[in-house]
């Protein structure tokens, strides 16, 4: 899925706690420090949502597929409710990857999202 992909862009893994470490070493200034730390927050607290939300959609859709006279149309309204839960989780990283970019310098998001080799 793509906001897999898009997560591990722009935060390098499973949570937000592997880039905090880096940008706790990179930025030295108080106030910015917390407001990223409250953008790397709000990252986990996306990511525990949308889990959870994903769970949720995949004890509904095992219930309605069990059923043997489940429509087409009850199907694809799940499918449907699904990728819309994905495109605002996508588009709420994409907002928080720019409020980050927002609070760091170029030289501390070089140094927390180093370029790859």
């Amino acid at each position: 899925m793509i906001w897999v992909v898009l997560y591990m862009l722009l935060f390098g893994g499973g949570d937000a706690s592997l880039a905090r470490p880096a940008v706790q070493k990179a930025v030295v200034e108080p106030a910015r420090l917390a407001k990223a730390e409250a953008i790397l927050t709000q990252v986990d607290e996306a990511l525990a949502e949308h889990r959870a939300q994903r769970e949720q959609a995949f004890a509904a859709w095992c219930e309605l597929a069990k059923r043997r006279d489940v429509t087409k149309a009850e199907l694809q309204a799940r499918i449907e409710a699904c990728a819309a839960a994905n495109a605002a989780f996508d588009a709420r990283l994409v907002e928080l990857r720019f409020a980050l970019r927002d609070v760091l310098t170029r030289a501390e998001w070089q140094q927390v999202f180093p370029a790859p080799k």
